[in-house]
C-alpha cells in the first residue's frame, strides 16, 4: 500500500493485488478473532453494579465494530473508490473512510492479540508457539503493515 497523493479531500493509495488480496484477507479475520467484554471495574463489589452499565457499553463497541466493518466492505466494494488499474487497485478514501479504515485493522489487531492470551512482547511473558499464535502473529504484522502505511500518509499530508 502506498500513498499516491490528495485529490481534494480524497486520499490516494495504490494497492497492488497481492496486497489488497492481504487487506481483504486480514480484515476477514474480524469473525474470527471474537473480542472479549471486559468488565469495567476489578472490584468485585463494585463490577457487580457495573454490570447493566458494562453490558450497554459492551453492545455499544459491538454496534459500533460492525458499522465500521460495514462501512469499510461497502467501499472496499464500491468501484468508484476502490477502482481496477494496470497492476492492482487505487484506493479513495476521504478523511473519515481512512480512519474507518483503521479501526477495522486496529479492532482485527486486538482481536489477535487478545486470542493470543493478550502476551506483553516486550516482557518474557510470550504467547505459546501453535497454530493459534502463528496465524495471530500473522495478523499482528499484517495489521501493523497497513495502519503503519495510513498514519504515515496521514501524518505527512495533514487535511
Amino acid at each position: 500500500m502506498t500513498f499516491e497523493r490528495r485529490d481534494g479531500a480524497d486520499w490516494i493509495f495504490r494497492l497492488e493485488s497481492k496486497e489488497r488480496e492481504l487487506l481483504l484477507s486480514v480484515l476477514e479475520f474480524r469473525g474470527q478473532f471474537p473480542r472479549r467484554g471486559l468488565s469495567i471495574s476489578r472490584d468485585p463489589d463494585t463490577a457487580a453494579e457495573l454490570a447493566a452499565a458494562g453490558q450497554d457499553l459492551i453492545s455499544s463497541l459491538t454496534a459500533h465494530r460492525e458499522s465500521v466493518a460495514k462501512s469499510v466492505d461497502q467501499m472496499l466494494k464500491d468501484p468508484v473508490r476502490c477502482r481496477a488499474i494496470p497492476g492492482g487497485h487505487e484506493l479513495l478514501m476521504d478523511s473519515d473512510q481512512v480512519h474507518r479504515l483503521l479501526q477495522a485493522l486496529n479492532d482485527v489487531r486486538i482481536g489477535a492479540w487478545e486470542t493470543m492470551g493478550c502476551p506483553d512482547f516486550e516482557s518474557a511473558v510470550k504467547p505459546k508457539i501453535g497454530s493459534k499464535a502463528v496465524v495471530g502473529l500473522w495478523v499482528l504484522q499484517l495489521t501493523a503493515l497497513f495502519q503503519s502505511r495510513l498514519l504515515a500518509a496521514l501524518e505527512h499530508n495533514p487535511s
